[in-house]
């Protein structure tokens, strides 16, 4: 073999496609396999000149956004973010992104047959999609793609948790105007488009540089042309992503609380009626919907759906910190976040999100595709008995009163090995200590083993009140 210092490798993809396509939006998704090694993931298609008729110059432009998105979005590495393994394109209009693995069971789909939420549930769906945004505002880049539609949901032995995909992979506002104003797009199309981005002056220049033969005019032959002024550019993002995936972020929670949109009112004959709405509607209520929501919920919930950017809270761990304060009450959040000792009723507790039985249904088939030969619950007992055996070992705290407030571990014997394991995996023995202060950081995990060749491991993050119970390998 020649030496390949300097060059490039290209190996032929091995993703092969099962089953039939499922319509998100804009996209297709489709379960597919990496060969030759059996891997499950998802496979996501965009085809923005076939689905939704743009012209080729405007649809490479996008699809050159959508690639940044999508390595940015390879870079997420956190329990809450569905990750990014490979992005491809079969031509300059057609792109595809394979992530990990997802459930069949996402928020749109739960929402839509339950008509809303718990408010229990709903506090839960936006602390765990906060902590996936936090995530990618980190990077220093936006989601720009927060709706139900790409929020799903993992059943697991120790729980249900959120997992936030789709990022950059959908419409902007300035994008979304090229379409047939005529037609009647769904609503949820435009779930993430922040008031500020109508008047966004990048993506006005961006559309000034088009010029557009198309829906619009009153002499429209159903073919575009397209004149770009000069070599089109990359479309542009918003200006400020913070503030666009806070209110991202505002309009799930309504969503889940009542299915509506929260400035989108009555039956809306057409794309146009849609924007306007967004441009210049007056912020609806809930009771206007028929939901009545204590004042402190309703209170946040208007901070993050605010028209003025700068009005909203700063990122979407406030908002969420905010709408958790206005759920539960201080105090109860304060006594919910105090050190308590797990134990075997713990463990065993059957934990469900949206509290609807018709659902088990559907998550007993998602629990099946894991490839667990045991059913959740009596897992669960057996981590019970073992657990039963080592508590005079663990007694584990989390404190999380304040976002800056360490996490104190009480160990009352010495008889286990603690780690710290990174955002990459990267690994750090800790030494074990009695009344031993953790720092609170957000992007590492901390796993505690104990026992011998019966060995239960406890893996925790801090920021995400997350615990996972793991069971030696039978």
């Amino acid at each position: 073999m020649d030496d390949l210092k300097g060059g490039v490798l290209t190996l032929e993809h091995r993703y092969q496609i099962l089953g039939t396509s499922e319509e998100e939006g804009l996209t297709e998704r489709y379960q597919g396999r990496v060969e030759p090694f059996g891997l499950d993931v998802g496979v996501h298609v965009f085809n923005l000149a076939e689905r939704v008729g743009l012209p080729e110059p405007v649809a490479a432009s996008i699809n050159v956004r959508i690639r940044r998105a999508a390595l940015s979005a390879s870079r997420l590495r956190g329990r809450h973010v569905v990750r990014v393994l490979d992005y491809g394109e079969l031509n300059t209009t057609l792109s595809f992104l394979i992530t990990d693995r997802v459930s069949r069971l996402r928020l749109d789909q739960i929402v839509n047959s339950q008509g809303r939420l718990p408010m229990e549930g709903t506090l839960r769906v936006v602390m765990e999609v906060a902590e996936a945004l936090t995530e990618v505002h980190d990077l220093g880049v936006g989601h720009f793609a927060v709706r139900p539609e790409h929020v799903w949901f993992e059943q697991t032995a120790s729980g249900t948790y959120a997992r936030l995909g789709g990022m950059g992979y959908t419409l902007l506002r300035h994008e979304l105007s090229l379409l047939d104003t005529q037609v009647a797009y769904p609503t949820e199309y435009a779930d993430h488009l922040a008031p500020e981005t109508f008047a966004d002056v990048e993506a006005r220049a961006w559309l000034d540089s088009i010029e557009l033969k198309g829906s619009t005019a009153e002499d429209f032959d159903e073919r575009w042309g397209v004149t770009p002024n000069e070599e089109l550019a990359p479309s542009p993002n918003p200006s400020d992503p913070i503030a666009a995936d806070v209110f991202g972020l505002a309009v799930l929670a309504y969503r889940c609380l009542k299915v509506t949109h929260p400035y989108l009112k009555g039956e809306l004959r057409n794309w146009r009626e849609t924007l306007e709405g967004l441009a210049s509607g007056e912020l609806l209520s809930p009771s206007e919907h028929g939901v009545e929501l204590p004042d402190a919920v309703w209170r946040v919930l208007k901070s993050g759906l605010a028209r003025d950017p700068g009005a909203r809270p700063p990122s979407a761990l406030s908002f969420a910190e905010e709408f958790e304060v206005a759920v539960l009450g201080r105090k109860q959040r304060e006594q919910a976040q105090t050190p308590a000792e797990l134990t075997t009723e713990d463990l065993v507790r059957d934990p469900r999100l949206w509290g609807d039985d018709e659902l088990e249904a559907k998550t007993t088939e998602t629990t099946s595709e894991m490839g667990s030969e045991r059913h959740p619950r009596v897992r669960l007992l057996t981590v019970g008995l073992v657990m039963l055996l080592v508590t005079n070992l663990v007694t584990l705290g989390i404190m999380t009163q304040t976002s800056s407030s360490p996490m104190s571990l009480s160990i009352v014997s010495k008889g286990g090995t603690l780690e710290e394991i990174g955002p990459d995996g990267d690994k750090q023995a800790l030494e074990v200590e009695e009344a031993q202060v953790l720092p609170k950081r957000r992007e590492v995990w901390y796993r505690l083993s104990v026992g011998g060749e019966s060995r239960v491991e406890l893996r925790w993050k801090p920021m995400s009140h997350q615990v996972e119970i793991v069971l030696p390998e039978e």
